[in-house]
């Protein structure tokens, strides 16, 4: 049950840097348009 609880952990945070880094890509294509 630990290293399930862990797994879950690591997905949740996998994810959130996925959406940070969709976060400043977004930013980036706001401000810089080409």
């Amino acid at each position: 049950k630990k290293t399930e609880r862990a797994l879950r952990a690591l997905e949740k945070q996998k994810k959130k840097k996925k959406v940070e880094i969709f976060d400043y890509s977004a930013l980036h294509l706001l401000y810089d348009p080409q």
